[in-house]
């Protein structure tokens, strides 16, 4: 027997139409950077890595998205693994040999890739599956086609006068039997395919719900940090208020209490020489009225002597933080310096060696660190990996927090940290603040304290 051969091609897409078709082998020098694609500069492009095998029929199937710059030539860090990926495929619908195996975004053996895939349509008449079939068929790749299958098969189907073209006939029985088990296979295969095409439109649909949770998440979460930053701010700012209106009640109270000391003296000072005469008392009211504007005048300039060194203050402190900012952007340069003289060009030789840099963190699970973003990643895992997550640092942080010991964060007035086991929340972008990090009872409590209060028409 013949063996079969199979071959790899790559199809690209725009506005649901397949626009270019290539061989895999051309695939590779576009992403060795050999060729450029003009008509995809500055585009994101749908593709599918195809097998097809010598009867012109698809047997499995990667859809993915591809990224070209201003040049257009593929992103450096485009590393999606296609053979990996067709080989741990999952099932998907009959194109003539079978179920072929399939890679998409909603059916994908490595989590971490899933967002780089996209999902076929199955809803309209002519839809992904069958647009591939038509452009597999027509053969613009010049693939090697098996005649013999094609001979063998047209001498085993039946004549048009009903009968065999083998040289026995079976009886009438054995030919309705016949007829009978290959109707029932058909069936049976046409229920498999129909099976197979519900199985990948539910999870089709499960990831775009799951994508929209996702976004609702996010707005969500969103919405709560602005309300909390909000409370905060007004928290400190009557926090700040409060303190000035007591310095300033406890100073009222200091000048009232010596004016009440001053008066009660000279009304002392005018009981006594009130025989003195009408010239004394205006002289003692004088007198009191400069005492008076130079107490007022001395607080005056000392509250300004206040002022001027507090601007002073701030503006050495400014000019400090600008100095260091500064040393921080030169002691950077010296280090991606360094780093391009020696270290960056032994991770290019190993990345060229074929070694990938895969890390591993709490949240999602591994990621391959580029040479670009190794730097990055050496200075501040956390924030790298953080912002992977789609997160910031800080919420990062205080998920790690929850994720290595999930129990009740809530404090109370003496100091008490609850401690009651709670469910582990696995996502840091599902992870809330006050919410995610409480048990039930401190959940619903803190939800009572935010909510404001209602009056009635009657109050």
């Amino acid at each position: 027997m013949k063996k079969s051969v199979n071959s790899d091609a790559v199809m690209f897409f725009d506005n649901g139409d397949v626009v270019k078709e290539m061989l895999y082998p051309e695939f590779e020098a576009i992403l060795d950077h050999v060729v450029a694609i003009e008509d995809f500069k500055g585009a994101q492009v749908p593709a599918v890595f195809l097998r097809i095998n010598n009867k012109l029929d698809i047997i499995a199937a990667v859809f993915f998205y591809i990224d070209f710059d201003r040049d257009g030539f593929t992103d450096n860090d485009w590393n999606i693994p296609l053979q990996h990926l067709v080989d741990n495929s999952g099932a998907g619908p009959d194109l003539g040999s079978g179920a072929i195996k399939l890679s998409c975004r909603s059916q994908c053996s490595v989590s971490w890739h899933q967002r780089s895939l996209w999902d076929p349509d199955f809803e309209s008449e002519n839809n992904t599956f069958s647009l591939l079939v038509s452009k597999a068929k027509r053969n613009r790749l010049g693939l090697i086609i098996d005649d013999e299958s094609e001979d063998s098969r047209s001498n085993s189907t039946p004549s048009v006068n009903g009968g065999w073209q083998a040289s026995d006939e079976p009886s009438r029985e054995e030919f309705a039997r016949q007829l009978e088990l290959g109707v029932q296979q058909e069936i049976e295969a046409r229920l498999a395919a129909v099976k197979v095409e519900n199985q990948l439109n539910v999870a089709a649909i499960k990831q775009e719900s799951q994508d929209h949770i996702e976004k609702l998440h996010e707005q969500y979460r969103l919405q709560i940090l602005s309300k909390n930053n909000m409370i905060e701010s007004t928290k400190q700012l009557f926090s700040e208020e409060k303190h000035k209106t007591i310095k300033l009640k406890d100073k009222i109270e200091k000048q009232a209490s010596e004016f009440q000391e001053i008066r009660e003296s000279f009304q002392q000072e005018m009981t006594k020489d009130q025989e003195g005469g009408k010239e004394k008392i205006l002289s003692l009211e004088e007198k009191f009225e400069l005492e008076m504007q130079a107490k007022i005048t001395s607080v005056t300039i000392e509250l300004k002597e206040m002022l001027d060194m507090r601007e002073v203050e701030l503006f050495y402190r400014d000019e400090q933080i600008g100095r260091l900012h500064s040393e921080i952007s030169l002691l950077r340069q010296e280090k991606q310096s360094l780093l391009d003289s020696s270290g960056d060009r032994l991770l290019h030789q190993l990345v060229e060696k074929g070694i990938t840099f895969v890390a591993y963190q709490p949240g999602i699970e591994q990621i391959t660190v580029p040479v670009r973003d190794m730097s990055d990643y050496l200075e501040e895992p956390l924030a790298y990996v953080a912002a992977k997550c789609s997160v910031d640092a800080g919420k990062y942080e205080q998920w790690l927090s929850h994720f290595e010991l999930p129990v009740c964060t809530y404090t109370d007035d003496d100091g008490a940290i609850c401690g009651e086991p709670i469910s582990k929340v696995d996502s840091p972008a599902h992870f809330i603040s006050g919410e995610s990090d409480y048990c039930d009872e401190h959940c619903n409590r803190s939800v009572e304290l935010v909510q404001p209060k209602t009056h009635s028409v009657s109050d």
